[in-house]
């Protein structure tokens, strides 16, 4: 190139700027901020719904055992049907771990202190666990030849109290009696 050409170039403006790539790749500033808002979104969303999830399997734990307990209670009281008058002196049995009163009879009062004892074990459980199943009690009512002669209703009815609110589940079972 002769020095002519140059001069008229650096004159004409085309030597005194930089060529600039049109061809380079890369992201903004602006590009990036965005992705990170997006993906903090994102995270804060997996966060909240892992948290949901925790506090869903400390409720289904929770009414898994009350419902154990419920079916415990009613399933001895239908096997041992020829002795139901000891559960059910009064119509109801409180079985209570913390202020326990068993009813009469040597049967029935061992039932009610396996039971106790169950409420215990699955109380103490799931406070290890931290689902925090405090004051379990378990109310079960006997209607005696309901809904026919013969025939008898019980009713148990587990409430536990969870962060300061009361929980309950309630089985019911007909229980026929061959006399």
């Amino acid at each position: 190139m002769s020095y002519s050409k140059t001069v008229r170039a650096a004159v004409m403006g085309k030597c005194a700027r930089p060529r600039r790539n049109t061809n380079t790749s890369g992201f903004t500033l602006i590009e990036v901020l965005v992705s990170i808002v997006i993906l903090a979104v994102g995270i804060l969303g997996a966060t909240a719904m892992q948290s949901a999830s925790l506090g869903g399997e400390y409720q289904a734990r929770n009414l898994d055992s009350c419902v154990n307990l419920a079916f415990d209670a009613l399933d001895r009281i239908q096997s041992n049907v020829e002795i139901i008058e000891q559960y059910s002196s009064g119509g109801t049995m409180v079985v209570d771990p913390e202020s326990p009163s068993p009813p009469s009879g040597s049967e029935a009062s061992a039932d009610y202190n396996q039971l106790t004892a169950a409420m215990q074990k699955y109380v103490a459980a799931s406070q290890s666990m931290g689902m925090q199943m405090e004051k379990a009690q378990m109310l079960i009512t006997f209607q005696p030849d309901s809904p026919l002669a013969g025939v008898d209703t019980v009713t148990a009815n587990v409430t536990w109290n969870r962060k300061g609110k009361t929980e309950q589940c309630q089985m019911t079972n007909i229980i026929y009696k061959n006399k």
